[in-house]
């Protein structure tokens, strides 16, 4: 199954027990693994889970056999939510958001987010490009909500942050 059709069936999964996705984090190809990651709101329940789906064992259409759940408190819903909203004037711009490089076929990240009716996508190639600083902290709480296996995928992902703040450190 590709990934589009793997996308498609969390799409239906996700309706089908009453939950909308916030924000979703899709790594695709990266170190040979891929991933799908999303804060999402559970209208039966009225709870904010995170929702971790690794996408290479899923076999079959019975997504809800490999998903894995973790609520999350809304104070850090809150947060990610004024974050989102208060940087939306950053990312109007098309080319803030498109980072890909087309001639890469591997180390995609693909991020949606779904903020007061406004949906937003971001694409990258290998790391979070610095100027999405406002992703870091939103990145770095979906990983503390997901299985520990994905913890050093989440250090690869923000690698030139971390770059930049060991020669911040280094200067002083």
């Amino acid at each position: 199954m590709n990934h589009n059709q793997l996308l498609q069936l969390i799409k239906k999964y996700l309706k089908k027990n009453h939950e909308t996705v916030v924000i979703d984090l899709i790594i695709e190809d990266y170190n040979h693994s891929n991933f799908y990651m999303g804060l999402v709101f559970n209208s039966k329940i009225e709870k904010f889970k995170v929702l971790f789906i690794p996408l290479d064992i899923v076999l079959g259409k019975d997504i809800a056999s490999y998903t894995c759940y973790q609520f999350i408190q809304v104070s850090l819903v809150n947060y990610i939510l004024e974050t989102l909203d208060k940087n939306k004037e950053l990312y109007k711009v098309d080319s803030f958001r498109y980072r890909r490089k087309e001639e890469e076929t591997s180390y995609r990240i693909t991020i949606h987010t779904s903020v007061r009716g406004q949906k937003n996508s971001f694409e990258a190639t290998k790391y979070i490009p610095k100027d999405w600083l406002f992703l870091f902290e939103i990145i770095v709480i979906l990983f503390e909500h997901a299985p520990n296996i994905v913890n050093e995928l989440c250090k690869d992902l923000l690698t030139l942050f971390q770059d930049s703040n060991m020669k911040d450190k280094k200067s002083t």
